[in-house]
């Protein structure tokens, strides 16, 4: 079995060292610093994989800067890389300094208080008899080596060649998440070849390992949606690797439009980031938007969080369109930016995975589980996008036609201002929440709409009389208004017949006035088994009360329904 020394500049000047036969030399090659101390170490261990190995003896530093502590550092890589033969190995250190100097000058001299690891103290022993005091060493088995009592003594510091933080944590958040769910691409690879490497995520390897029952299978990734929507990603970490975990669940789990902003988020400002977000939705007639918190530079210095870019795209988006659906994707957990973000209308959050997240050893499996529940909720909610895009549209038409002066067309101001304020208010209630009361609040807020609708269609107030009964008619064309029958076989279901309405008093019966107004709106566009059901819901909510044991529920699909109707007959009224 080898003894293993790593020698230093230092050390290749002594001639004992390179004639020894006891050690066997070795050495981290620097590579003209092409790949950085980490990779260097890493990759010199795994070629001494297949080497039996006795003991490792490694000088405080193996590079030229002392301060660096790289042997130190060297030692550490050996007790956290998990596929070495030799990683429960004897560690000798040794150098000049006094073992209490040691320990205060790097936290990584903490490897001294740890099991198997010994320090020879080269002031008080000659180069020349540093074999003998390895010798005399009583180096135990390897096999018996406590590694929790490794753990116990010893932290990992982030490293320092990060631009800041967020970079450390994305990349952190990327391999859990790629572990997880089992993505793969090249992005990916290169982060875990990274994570492989680097002593820090080694560090957190160890103490936060991905256990078999945290994995996610396919099944469970899959998302509920209805029609086509188009999804856009902004985060200035996309191209690291988030974006090929996204395309990986939304685009080859669960089909869906995917796609990232393209930008360079380092050149450009904050303006042209928020009018190029802005144009792409439009552009690409976005249903749903993932976006994270800081994507400038800047957004990391600011103390104003007013001013930083994911809040302000996020205005602008609801500004253009609330009922685009909006996912903020941050490692942000501060209160009050969440409060912030919430404030201006997002929609869901997803918490981007820290280091110290981890100590929950299922955080990233529910962070990735919230992320299928949180898309479910907001594609649940997209159709409030063709609400509002609806709502525009009936200002655009119906506000014009206030003016009796200009319109060829006109409306009484008093009638266009009810329906839009209606229509404004259901929007608000949805948005809030699609709670069932909300829902049937909207429902029934949307039968007022009709039935204002139909007091403007139909001459309520002058109905005809002719021998000696009363009918009624539409105010444009004339037309008299049809006699709706029950259906004997099917309770609350009526059936439009030929026959003109007449009534022996000046009074027009809800049902015939809803069915007509509803028939006449309609224009053949819906199916009038489906108006039927929508009338008859609206009957049964108005007249249960508390002896009825049914209760009545209403959908999203009666409220989109209800929705398009009206939009029809307001566009089309006269």
């Amino acid at each position: 079995m080898d003894n293993i020394l790593f020698r230093n500049s230092l050390i290749k000047e002594i001639k004992n060292f390179n004639t020894s036969s006891f050690f066997k030399l070795q050495e981290v090659p620097n590579n003209g610093y092409v790949k950085d101390i980490d990779t260097r170490i890493h990759e010199t261990l795994e070629g001494l994989n297949n080497v039996e190995v006795n003991s490792i003896t490694i000088p405080i530093s193996i590079t030229e800067n002392f301060l660096e502590f790289s042997g130190l550092r060297l030692a550490h890589h050996i007790r956290l890389t998990p596929n070495l033969s030799f990683r429960k190995t004897p560690i000798i250190i040794m150098g000049s300094l006094n073992e209490k100097q040691l320990l205060k000058l790097s936290s990584l001299a903490n490897i001294l208080l740890t099991p198997n690891v010994f320090y020879v103290n080269l002031s008080k022993y000659a180069f020349d008899t540093i074999e003998k005091s390895v010798k005399n060493l009583e180096l135990s088995d390897g096999l018996s080596f406590d590694f929790n009592k490794y753990l116990d003594k010893v932290t990992i510091n982030p490293p320092t060649n990060y631009e800041d933080s967020h970079s450390i944590a994305n990349e952190w958040a990327i391999y859990r998440w790629a572990k997880t769910i089992n993505a793969s691409d090249e992005s990916i690879n290169r982060i875990e070849k990274n994570i492989e490497n680097n002593l820090y995520f080694k560090y957190l390897q160890t103490i936060y390992p991905i256990s078999k029952s945290t994995i996610i299978n396919a099944d469970k990734l899959q998302i509920n949606y209805s029609g086509k929507p188009k999804i856009l990603y902004i985060d200035d970490e996309a191209e690291k690797g988030w974006e090929e975990i996204f395309s990986y669940i939304l685009g080859d789990i669960n089909d869906l439009h995917f796609e990232i902003l393209d930008i360079n988020y380092k050149e450009t400002t904050q303006e042209n980031l928020i009018e190029g977000t802005l144009v792409k939705i439009k552009e690409e007639d976005i249903d749903l938007v993932i976006l994270d918190f800081r994507l400038l530079p800047q957004d990391f210095q600011v103390n104003d969080i007013s001013e930083v870019s994911g809040l302000k795209i996020l205005k602008a988006i609801k500004k253009i369109n609330p009922g685009i659906q909006v996912i903020i994707f941050s490692a942000t957990n501060k209160v009050w930016n969440l409060k912030a973000l919430q404030v201006a209308g997002a929609d869901g959050f997803i918490l981007k995975e820290s280091p110290e997240n981890s100590n929950d050893a299922s955080f990233t499996k529910q962070s990735i589980e919230n992320m299928v529940e949180t898309m479910n909720f907001c594609f649940e909610n997209s159709f409030l996008k063709d609400f509002y895009n609806n709502l525009e549209k009936l200002k655009t038409v119906l506000i014009p036609r206030k003016n009796f002066k200009k319109s060829s067309n006109p409306l009484p101001k008093e009638f266009v201002d009810e329906v839009l304020k209606w229509s404004e208010l259901s929007l608000n209630i949805l948005q809030n929440k699609l709670r069932q009361e909300n829902l049937t609040a909207v429902f029934l807020i949307y039968f007022s709409i009709i039935e204002n609708i139909s007091n403007r269609v139909i001459e309520i107030e002058n109905p005809i009389k002719e021998n000696g009964v009363y009918k009624f008619q539409f105010r444009k064309n004339l037309q008299r208004l049809k006699y709706f029958d029950k259906d004997q076989n099917d309770d609350g279901f009526y059936r439009k017949t030929n026959h003109e309405y007449e009534n022996q008093k000046r009074a027009l019966r809800w049902d015939i006035k809803i069915y007509n107004t509803l028939d006449f709106v309609n224009d053949n566009k819906f199916k009038f088994e489906s108006i039927n059901e929508l009338v008859r819901k609206r009957n049964n909510i108005i007249h249960l009360n508390s002896t009825m044991g049914n209760v009545i529920d209403v959908t999203i699909t009666d409220v989109i329904l209800l929705n398009k109707i009206i939009n029809s007959g307001l566009l089309n009224i006269t």
